[in-house]
């Protein structure tokens, strides 16, 4: 008998960058903000990880990112 499917939130998950913390996250994603002269990412805290992953899409739980803003914690 095989597994039961894997919750489609979680494959999603997988398929990503997962940093380990936020600060980790922001500096990483800012670097790739500068190289990719992306005027900004967001980053949000994973719910079925409990790391921290990146996106270019806003939702409500993101934290935006520039090159700018590596380390601006009044988000």
């Amino acid at each position: 008998m095989s597994e039961p499917p894997a919750k489609k939130g979680l494959n999603n998950c997988r398929a990503k960058i997962r940093y380990s913390d936020e600060l980790s996250a922001r500096a990483n994603v800012s670097v790739l903000c500068e190289r990719h002269k992306t005027e900004r990412r967001f980053i949000y805290a994973c719910p079925h990880c409990s790391g921290w992953h990146a996106t270019k899409q806003f939702h409500p739980t993101a934290i935006p990112v520039t090159a700018e803003n590596t380390f601006d914690i009044t988000h």
